[in-house]
């Protein structure tokens, strides 16, 4: 009996055939390749075979959202999102990429919607709450901007500077928003642990809590770093005369007012 001979062609067929998901899966791969290439048409083409063997194959729809986004033809990409989620409802990739055309044509609470089921279907999307955030800043909602970035920060510390901690945490402070704005300047402060303003309002939010010991070893750090604040002495002196330190009082005083 002769062999039976099974060319190249062949074979890929009967794997193909066998396994049509795992063969869209490399094909949307190699799509993604050419995509970071540069090389759109090869992607392009690269999608649409991944899309003839599996038509509901929701990354290829996806790539080919991307691809439409590098070359600016945003309703195309707004269109094949939506394919890619009438497929996979619950990727969050897709709804944070549709959002991000939405934020391009600036419209802002179709974004919003987008990135808040994105951040619904994956808790610890940082760069969805990233992007939340600078639409919040956009449309001049300060309180659900700066909480936005505080979650998106809690997930990537590694995202802000000191001084960007800083100016976080007294947003959040104007909002009474205590907690968050303590660990932004706690996290600024292991950045730059030279931060005389952070120590000094770490002091007042612990003042406010009647936390005296720690309000007065903030202050303290905040006067040894910048002693010509004058704020400072005089809330460390506030501070001694709530625990009826008096002489440390009188003195703290004295000092604010040279």
């Amino acid at each position: 009996m002769n062999d039976i001979i099974i060319n190249e062609e062949t074979r890929s067929h009967i794997k193909l055939m066998e396994n049509p998901e795992t063969a869209a899966l490399k094909l949307n791969q190699q799509a993604e390749y050419y995509l970071i290439q540069g090389n759109f048409d090869k992607a392009y083409a690269t999608c649409l075979k991944a899309l003839e063997i599996v038509p509901n194959f929701a990354p290829a729809s996806n790539t080919i959202g991307q691809i439409m986004e590098k070359i600016d033809a945003l309703d195309s990409a707004i269109n094949w999102y939506k394919k890619a989620l009438e497929k996979q409802p619950k990727l969050a990739e897709i709804h944070a990429n549709l959002g991000k055309i939405y934020v391009k044509q600036q419209q802002w609470h179709k974004a919003i919607t987008c990135y808040e089921i994105a951040t619904k279907l994956q808790p610890n999307f940082a760069s969805a709450y990233r992007a939340l955030a600078q639409i919040w800043h956009q449309i001049d909602k300060p309180e659900l901007a700066a909480s936005c970035w505080y979650q998106a920060l809690n997930l990537k510390p590694e995202w802000a500077t000191d001084l960007e901690y800083l100016k976080l945490a007294k947003t959040l402070l104007k909002y009474e928003r205590k907690k968050e704005a303590l660990a932004c300047y706690e996290q600024a402060l292991k950045l730059n642990p030279n931060l005389s303003q952070a120590h000094h309002n770490l002091g007042e939010i612990y003042s406010g809590e009647s936390n005296w010991q720690e309000a007065i070893l903030n202050y303290q750090k905040a006067i040894q770093l910048n002693p010509k604040f004058s704020w400072s002495h005089h809330s460390l002196g506030k501070a001694f005369a709530n625990i009826q330190q008096w002489e440390k009082a009188i003195s703290s005083y004295q000092q604010a007012v040279q």
